[in-house]
């Protein structure tokens, strides 16, 4: 008995490593979202359940058992050995399957294929629970020794990845496990001798328990992966935002399954039954009460490193969880007390509900109602079951009460308040969920917008400075080709970026961005700042792999957006596949921008994507735009045929640079891609998502040896001239800009050090080399801005220096509005034509529209 519960846990180990990192391979197609989580949990809970009820009669002999788990463990150990060659086979039909369906069948397809692949091996899991009942005969004592070790084991299954996938990669640790079970498998081959599996008592009847009893533990299984997968997507909202969320939250729900379980094998009394749907209806309403206390915490929160993160999130989640789950490892083991050695059936529906209640939490409640209501509903269904049965009149009386009750607990709560630190004034203008993320439109005191996406992503904003970054994502690789004819955006944001080619004439253009909301979220919420271009842009909901797959069409030029890539599945999108599959799209002189931002990274993921990038454009060069780098490539060497030398590019297009040169982006030159000696970002050995997360929680920061790296990597002045083929007519203007461009990323590692004196010093330096780099100009703006009282202090007056500011950087916003208060407390007539500045920068500011429309 000890031995094959033993073996039972580890084989419970297993079963959720395998379940952990099936979900990364589902990431693949669709993000680390609640897509891929409901997909990979419905078809786990799938086979679990056929599996449980094909093997819950009497079929075989249970002296038998030992021999098929131990089969059981050896298919699954090679299933595991081959799914990566598997997958990698499948994609060419994947990717052609694409050509033939529209988006959504395609993912349909996927959808269902990735059911069947992974139900098949829960299958055989779901096979071995009955065999090990039927193996133990008597279940009211075995039974939640069995389940509740076996549920231990799943714990450290569900943990084991953190680990590993970090160390090894997805498919080292997938193939480790593998071997792991393969010594489980001896275990059940050689540890249960034939002796002792002959001592066992008399075959004990497996009793069927009623129907209405079986539905009933059904829809209880419903209930509870439908809490599964909606906390799955709660906790994600503000804890670790990757796939470390589903493995946590798979631990601290297993946690309480397992000990409600070993509990009932001590202090068992049916009469619990009727009290559990009570604990669980309220405990998921204290967890809704709870989770808004514990965001605001969290955003403030200062870990010492990744492990301690993980520490304490982890205990957060098991406090906010554990009444639930508790009551929910119970149930098993009272409902087989009270129907004799029935826990093959009950564990079997369960299971399959559980799949039925994954899928219609994910892609109806969810998208419908919104992820806290959902979770409201869960908690008053379990209510419903526990009325239902004692047919109590009170208890309907009360009924509406309650509901009432779980509806005003699970209204979602506003941005405000689960983000006090950044985001306590602000107001929720805009929120959308649906199976792919939670997106929100949130805007602060000032007027100014942010696109948030899951609450802690922040993809854009109005924000002038970062309107400025963003149109330059797509103003610079249209310039940079000269005369490009098409353009395709690889997400689209709030499609500030895509304003950055209205002044490209007979320019068509395509976004595909796979987010609802994000495309609502521009269109509405954003207009005032993209309207001129993103009436013009074909807007495509799809997932770009998707779309560069299934489409014939070349463009002059692609741009790849700022994507998150510590998030498995999103940073596929900077994959050696996906860069290969860019690459098929371009003209023949066609050009593809990939944009990373620098703070996202640290030095080892950056390299990664720089060979990645390199391997498929082997004359790909970079390009820094403040603390985004550029990565540029094409069919042949993009440097041959660029529109910033050869001039092709209209009088219109140079004022839409804002006063910016086209020289002073040549300065921004930072040569050709290095070689570097790491592996590349594959779709099926990805690499930067299992580190990456570790650095927001790393001390120190990670950019000046970014910056370090990319300064010592950039080519000297003459190289830089030589390489470009730069003509002598334009040699003193790409001097200035190039030394100006240095002495500004000197002055940000000057800054990192503490050396504020000697970074004022190089700002200055930039400045009088090249006055109209933007980036300049803020740098020293920004800094007379901020030392105006000492300024003011050494006599100079307040007007001529805030003049002097905009004369410097004539888009200075703060400088505008100081001007413009001054102004209007000097009576000065010149008032209106800072309100009007100001109003252009910065067209959502509230304060000053409401001085235009008469509120001041």
């Amino acid at each position: 008995m000890i031995r094959l519960v033993s073996l039972y846990a580890c084989s419970g180990f297993l079963a959720l490593v395998y379940e952990v990192l099936w979900m990364r391979l589902v990431s693949i197609q669709f993000g680390v979202s609640t897509f891929a989580v409901v997909i990979t949990v419905a078809a786990f809970m799938l086979g679990l359940g056929l599996g449980a009820w094909r093997f819950s009669k009497n079929i075989t002999s249970p002296l038998k058992a030992p021999f098929y788990l131990g089969w059981i463990e050896f298919a699954l150990s090679l299933f595991a050995i081959f799914l990566p060659t598997l997958v990698r086979l499948l994609t060419p039909f994947i990717d052609s399957a694409a050509v033939l369906f529209s988006t959504s069948l395609w993912h349909l397809l996927i959808f269902l294929a990735a059911l069947i692949l992974l139900s098949i091996p829960a299958y055989a899991m779901g096979a071995g629970f009955s065999l090990v009942l039927r193996y133990v005969g008597n279940q009211e004592k075995a039974l939640p020794w069995v389940y509740g070790l076996n549920t231990l084991g799943a714990v450290l299954g569900s943990l084991w990845p953190l680990w590993a996938l970090p160390n090894f990669g997805w498919v080292a640790s997938l193939r480790i496990a593998a071997l792991f079970g393969i010594i489980v498998a001896c275990g059940f081959w050689f540890m249960l001798p034939k002796k002792q599996l002959l001592e066992q008592p008399a075959l004990t009847i497996h009793h069927r328990p009623p129907t209405v009893a079986l539905l009933q533990y059904g829809l209880l299984g419903a209930f509870s992966l439908a809490l599964e997968i909606a906390w799955t997507r709660l906790f994600g909202l503000i804890m670790l935002r990757t796939e470390y969320v589903l493995a946590l939250v798979l631990a601290t729900f297993l946690v309480g399954i397992a000990l409600g379980s070993l509990i009932t094998a001590q202090l068992s009394r049916i009469k619990w039954l009727a009290f559990l749907p009570w604990i669980v209806a309220f405990g998921i309403t204290l967890s809704l009460v709870e989770w808004v206390p514990i965001s605001a915490y969290l955003e403030s929160a200062q870990f010492t490193d990744f492990n301690q993160a993980v520490l304490i999130q982890s205990l957060l989640m098991l406090v906010m969880t554990l009444p639930v789950t508790l009551c929910l490892g119970a149930w098993l083991p009272l409902l087989t007390k009270q129907f004799s050695n029935s826990g093959q059936w009950f564990y079997s529906v369960n299971a399959l509900g559980g799949s039925l209640g994954a899928l219609i939490t994910g892609f109806v409640l969810i998208p419908l109602i919104g992820t806290t209501a959902t979770l409201g509903l869960i908690a008053f269904s379990f209510l419903l079951l526990t009325v239902n049965r004692q047919q109590n009149r009170l208890m309907w009386v009360l009924l509406p009460v309650l509901a009432g009750l779980f509806f005003w607990v699970s209204k979602m709560p506003p941005t405000s308040r689960l983000l006090p630190q950044e985001m306590g004034h602000s107001r929720d203008l805009y929120h959308y969920e649906d199976a792919i993320a939670m997106t929100q439109v949130v805007e602060q005191p000032n007027g100014q917008r942010y696109l948030l996406t899951d609450l802690q992503r922040r993809d854009a904003s109005s924000e002038p400075t970062a309107v400025f970054t963003q149109e330059n994502q797509v103003f610079f690789p249209l310039t940079f080709h000269g005369n490009p004819r098409s353009l395709l955006m690889l997400g689209l944001g709030t499609g500030i970026s895509d304003e950055g080619s209205q002044h490209f004439k007979d320019l068509t253009r395509t976004a595909v961005e796979l987010s609802r909301g994000a495309i609502d979220g521009a269109k509405n919420w954003f207009k005032p700042l993209n309207e001129n271009s993103l009436k013009q842009t074909t807007i495509i909901q799809d997932d770009a792999r998707h779309f560069l797959s299934a489409h014939q069409e070349h463009y002059d030029v692609i741009v790849g957006d700022l994507f998150h890539p510590d998030l498995a599945g999103v940073s596929s999108m900077l994959s050696l596949e996906q860069f290969q599959r860019v690459r098929q799209h371009l003209t023949s002189h066609g050009i593809f921008v990939q944009w990373l931002a620098l703070n996202q990274f640290d030095l080892q993921s950056l390299a990664v994507v720089l060979t990645t990038f390199k391997t498929v454009f082997p004359e790909g060069i970079m390009f820094v735009d403040g603390m985004h780098l550029a990565l540029l490539g094409g069919l042949d060497d993009p440097r041959h045929s660029q529109g910033l030398i050869t001039q092709q590019v209209s009088q219109a297009i140079n004022e839409a640079t804002l006063s910016e040169s086209l020289t002073t982006w040549l300065g921004r030159y930072w040569g050709s891609i290095p070689d570097l000696k790491t592996p590349v970002q594959d779709e099926w050995a990805p690499v930067i998502e299992f580190s990456l997360p570790r650095l927001h929680y790393t001390k120190g920061n990670a950019l000046p040896t970014l910056l370090m790296f990319m300064m010592a990597h950039r080519p000297t002045l003459e190289e830089a001239k030589k390489e470009l083929a730069i003509p002598a007519a334009m040699n003193k203007s790409f001097e200035a800009s190039y030394v100006a461009t240095d002495f500004l990323v000197r002055s940000w590692l000057a800054t990192f050090s503490g050396q504020d004196k000697e970074a004022e010093h190089l700002i200055e330096l930039a400045y009088q080399a090249n006055p109209k780099d933007r980036w300049v100009q803020y740098a020293l703006s920004d800094q007379l801005f901020a030392n105006q009282k000492s300024l003011l202090s050494q006599g100079m007056d307040e007007k001529t220096l805030l003049q002097r500011i905009l004369s410097i950087n004539p888009y200075h916003v703060e400088a505008w509005r100081s001007l413009w208060h001054l102004q209007q407390v000097q009576q000065d007539p010149q008032a209106a034509f800072s309100l009007a500045q100001l109003i252009k920068l910065s067209p959502l500011d509230l304060e000053a529209n409401s001085a235009k429309n008469g509120g001041l």
